[in-house]
């Protein structure tokens, strides 16, 4: 999933500075492999990982890129990649999506949804 994402901010940050409109969407997977080489090098990340669904179903999965460029180790299916502060943007979606379901209070204490959690505020 993660990996995705950055695809897909990848490909938006290049398509947004374009003054052209964008080229049309990859008919292979040779192709969407090729144009996000061509982006990575472009942005200069130096790898990622892709996973392509259809359904709910997985296509494919694999790396373009390297995971290690000094020691030219590429990227695949199995390449960890640190999540960092993203999280906290899916953490904070998540709780907004419960809030809007109605499911839970935004300005409830935390500890009527979590009352085992480790939290030495009281509220």
């Amino acid at each position: 999933m993660k990996s995705l994402l950055i695809a897909l901010v990848v490909f938006a940050a290049s398509v947004a500075r374009a003054s052209e409109p964008p080229p049309e969407p990859p008919a292979t997977l040779e192709q969407l492999q090729s144009r996000l080489h061509e982006l990575l090098v472009q942005e200069r990340v130096p790898g990622m990982g892709l996973a392509l669904l259809k359904d709910r179903r997985l296509l494919w999965v694999g790396g373009i890129g390297m995971a290690d460029v000094e020691n030219q180790i590429p990227v695949d299916a199995d390449t960890p990649f640190l999540v960092g502060s993203i999280s906290k943007s899916f953490t904070a979606l998540a709780v907004m999506t419960l809030v809007e379901s109605g499911k839970i209070e935004l300005d409830a204490p935390v500890r009527r949804y979590l009352p085992d959690a480790p939290i030495d505020n009281p509220w």
